[in-house]
């Protein structure tokens, strides 16, 4: 099979298209994320805590722009780093209470793009996508990788 007949280019350009989306949607109703604050987010919202070398592996950034995009999250006052008690050199990433109000602004927002997505596809196509979906997440090993961290 040729590249670009797989379900690898269309698997890119409807993650793309879903970035943008959020991006848009934010935007009109003026919430001050972008998609990857939003994502940091949630990810310590899920993992609060959570040291910020395993951030950095779990979003796929290097640890100098993961720091860059902490402290614009910490001017917001919607994270704070905390060092660990048993060892200095480590950060962990907890959530203010300002986080979790934009988080709680910002879920709805996306909650609502989701379901506008899922709006014209039945429930076996939704069934059927999932499946191949997380079959290829099975491929890619992702969840043997990151390990317990959601």
């Amino acid at each position: 099979m040729m590249l670009k007949e797989s379900i690898l280019p269309l698997l890119g350009k409807s993650t793309k298209g879903m970035e943008l989306m959020i991006t848009d949607a934010f935007k009109e109703k003026q919430v001050g994320l972008s998609k990857v604050q939003f994502v940091l987010l949630k990810v310590v919202s899920e993992n609060n805590g959570i040291p910020q070398n395993d951030l950095a592996f779990i979003t796929n950034r290097d640890k100098a722009s993961l720091a860059k995009l902490i402290s614009t999250l910490e001017q917001k006052k919607y994270l704070e780093r905390v060092n660990s008690t048993s060892d200095g050199r480590i950060k962990h990433i907890h959530l203010t209470e300002n986080g979790d109000a934009i988080l709680s602004k910002a879920i709805p927002i996306v909650s609502a793009m989701v379901d506008e997505i899922h709006q014209d596809i039945d429930d076996k196509e939704m069934e059927i996508t999932i499946k191949v979906l997380k079959e290829i997440l099975k491929k890619t090993k992702f969840e043997e990788i990151t390990g317990k961290i959601k």
